[in-house]
C-alpha cells in the first residue's frame, strides 16, 4: 500500500514536493516550475528521519547509511511529517 504526502500548496501552489511511502521504500519528488527531481530510497538504507517542526509547517530530511542525506523537503504540515516519520520508522523496525 502506498501513502502519499504532499507539501502545502500555501507555500508553493504550482509545484509542491511529494513523498510516497510504500512497502519497500520512500520515493521523494522535488518539483519546481521548470523541472523536477525524483529519488527512491529503500528502508534498509535509511538511518534516521529528521523532522523539524515550526508553528504551521515542517520539513523532513532522510539520513542514509552512506552519510548522505536526501534533500530537505519543506512545507509539509506538522501532522503529515509525524505520520510520515511513524510509517517509515515502523517499516525500518520491521526489517
Amino acid at each position: 500500500m502506498k501513502t502519499e504526502f504532499k507539501a502545502s500548496m500555501l507555500k508553493d501552489a504550482i509545484s509542491p514536493d511529494r513523498v510516497m511511502v510504500d512497502e519497500d521504500g520512500v520515493t521523494v519528488k522535488i518539483s519546481n516550475v521548470f523541472n523536477g527531481q525524483e529519488s527512491y530510497v529503500a528502508y534498509k538504507d535509511i538511518v534516521r528521519v529528521e523532522v523539524n517542526t515550526g508553528i504551521m509547517f515542517a520539513n523532513v530530511v532522510f539520513h542514509l547509511k552512506n552519510g548522505q542525506t536526501v534533500a530537505t523537503l519543506d512545507n509539509f504540515t506538522n501532522g503529515d511529517v509525524r505520520k510520515m516519520e511513524e510509517l517509515i520508522k515502523t517499516k525500518i523496525a520491521a526489517l
